[in-house]
């Protein structure tokens, strides 16, 4: 069954890069790859040093998003897009250590 799975996933893409040079679609492969990278590497580092999986996926998501945000994957209003659907208590926080950490890591613009 995963065997199935990872082939359908390898055909699928290798048809969705065949039809994006068709089109011409531009493809950022360096923003791909980073968006891949990043949460998998993070993801199996916190799964090695075995930690807990209620403080593992919020660590790994709050690291992934800096970590978006300082390569300029996202920007600042994509995050308060992301955490749009969270309740107002909690928005609110977020949005504030965003700001300071969007400030601290693109400090040189």
């Amino acid at each position: 069954m995963a065997t199935a799975y990872t082939l359908s996933a390898i055909m699928g893409f290798i048809m969705s890069v065949f039809i994006a040079k068709k089109i011409r679609m531009l493809l950022l492969w360096r923003n791909l790859v980073l968006t891949l990278i990043i949460p998998i590497a993070l993801a199996f580092t916190i799964g090695n040093f075995q930690v807990h999986f209620i403080l593992g996926v919020p660590a790994t998501l709050a690291v992934s998003y800096g970590l978006f945000l300082k390569f300029h994957i996202i920007n600042r209003s994509d995050v308060q897009d992301f955490v749009g659907i969270l309740p107002k208590s909690i928005i609110k926080p977020i949005i504030n250590v965003i700001g300071i950490l969007d400030e601290k890591l693109n400090h040189n613009k």
